[in-house]
């Protein structure tokens, strides 16, 4: 059965002149301003994108996603904010028909452990039989 992985980062970092690292999750998202939504939306869509090396498709699916943390943090914050982004770049790239109840089945996420060096939500799809 075909998969696909892709793999993320949880931070971000804004400014040029006093640069800023933000751990995307919900709170961040939610304090950010419309136009860096948009851009963070953006920066996920291009990393999706540039993950995607074949013409994989699922019709329905069920996505993992493996959080590895930098230091303590609320992963279900971490993981709502990629799972919406990855799944709006994989509709966008032609990967998945749609991420509505019928084609996306099922979603889990785990805490794989801690990597201060490469903080990261490693991610599979599969497609569901």
């Amino acid at each position: 059965m075909p998969s696909l992985h892709l793999s993320v980062p949880i931070y971000r970092t804004t400014g040029v002149k006093k640069p800023k690292t933000h751990l995307v999750g919900m709170n961040y998202y939610r304090n950010a301003q419309y136009h860096e939504q948009n851009a963070l939306k953006k920066e996920y869509h291009d990393l999706v994108a540039a993950q995607i090396t074949s013409d994989i498709t699922f019709v329905r699916f069920e996505v993992t996603y493996t959080l590895w943390y930098k230091r303590t943090c609320d992963a279900s914050n971490i993981v709502a904010v990629i799972e919406k982004f990855v799944l709006d770049a994989l509709k966008e790239c032609g990967v998945i028909p749609d991420d509505s109840v019928t084609c996306h089945i099922k979603s889990t996420w785990t805490v794989a452990g801690k990597d201060p060096t490469l903080p990261r939500v490693e991610i599979t799809v599969k497609e569901i039989v």
